[in-house]
């Protein structure tokens, strides 16, 4: 099962240095023919005019950051378990 786990994270580890520009925000269309790119900075919303192609590179931009939290998610889990398979230490004072 271990070994598996190691397999499994390494797969991880590859896929996460295969994922190109990431961003976080979203893309919306606004009438008539321009793209708007809405995030946050500072904990205050900017928004930022887009052509048809920037707003497509942004949209997978977007999608890239969204897997590269599913991945590191489940990286966590696995070093989680892993960590729940060794034995405890005592501390005796």
């Amino acid at each position: 099962m271990k070994s598996r786990l190691i397999r499994r994270y390494a797969t991880l580890q590859k896929q996460l240095a295969a994922i190109g520009p990431v961003s976080q925000g979203s893309v919306a269309f606004q009438p008539p023919g321009s793209w708007r790119w809405t995030f946050k900075v500072k904990g205050k919303t900017a928004c930022v005019a887009l052509s048809a192609e920037q707003a497509t590179e942004m949209l997978q931009a977007i999608e890239n950051h969204k897997r590269v939290e599913e991945i590191v998610r489940e990286m966590v889990t696995i070093q989680e378990n892993s960590k729940a398979d060794q034995p405890k230490k005592l501390w005796i004072s």
